[in-house]
């Protein structure tokens, strides 16, 4: 295998292929990341969080909680993530966290609480790191854990199709504004209709992260895509011999 370079240590750079978004996502079947230089931001002076429906309230429904992603866009706020979690009363709490100078999170805390209120639910400001721990937490949950990704503004389907289905034990953490969610499903979930469910909805796609060893007969990937033929072409110009994690990506490649 020959070694190549790819991208560069500026923020724009058009020379060459882009080769590094396709050695990262495909996941070592093609080849081995030697060297990596990324770009780093500076420590932000404050981290402070806006929580909102939290478990004395009454929460927010789906639709609720993309029509505060759709309004937080419309103040023109920047928070570094917001993220909802399914309670098991099928209503959700939300967080969005914000870093900057004392300034800057001021005024946009304060927005962010108007918005929040103007639903009808409580919020508050807070600058407990451990949400962001727990938040780190739930996108990395044990299996089994699978990953949704869905129409951005369209949680309110997404809830629909899988709310339903879960237990629980089960545990639903979203990123409304990206359109990305993570599910654990608990032990009483009937895990190949769940997946069957979600990929059989158009413009939506599941992927199994973290698979437990009884998940007999799933697929983590699904069924293969119609780009598959050109995967195949790509593997074969970058790794011939088939030495770079057989197996492990999508389609057995």
């Amino acid at each position: 295998m020959a070694p190549s370079r790819g991208g560069g240590k500026v923020v724009k750079n058009v020379a060459g292929f882009d080769l590094p978004k396709l050695m990262v996502g495909s996941l070592g079947t093609l080849g081995a990341i030697a060297t990596v230089t990324l770009r780093v931001y500076p420590v932000p002076d404050e981290v402070r969080y806006v929580v909102g429906a939290g478990a004395d309230d009454d929460g927010l429904v789906a639709r609720d909680v993309a029509a505060l992603g759709a309004a937080m866009v419309r103040e023109r706020l920047e928070p570094v993530a917001m993220w909802a979690t399914r309670r098991l009363d099928g209503r959700y709490g939300v967080v969005a966290e914000f870093a900057g100078s004392a300034v800057a999170l001021d005024a946009q805390c304060a927005t962010c609480l108007d918005c929040i209120a103007a639903l009808g639910v409580g919020a508050q400001q807070r600058s407990d790191a451990a949400l962001g721990e727990a938040e780190t937490r739930a996108r990395f949950a044990p299996a089994p854990r699978i990953r949704i990704a869905f129409a951005p503004g369209a949680l309110e389907q997404l809830d629909d199709l899988v709310g339903p289905l879960l237990d629980a034990e089960s545990a639903l953490h979203v990123y409304p504004g990206v359109g990305v969610a993570f599910l654990r499903p608990g032990p009483q979930v009937d895990h190949a209709d769940l997946l069957r469910r979600i990929r059989d909805r158009p413009a939506t796609t599941a992927v199994v992260e973290a698979m437990p060893s009884d998940w007999t007969g799933v697929d983590a990937w699904g069924d293969p895509p119609r780009s598959q033929r050109l995967m195949r072409v790509v593997k074969a110009t970058f790794d011939p011999r088939g030495l770079c994690n057989p197996g492990r990506f999508v389609g057995g490649l």
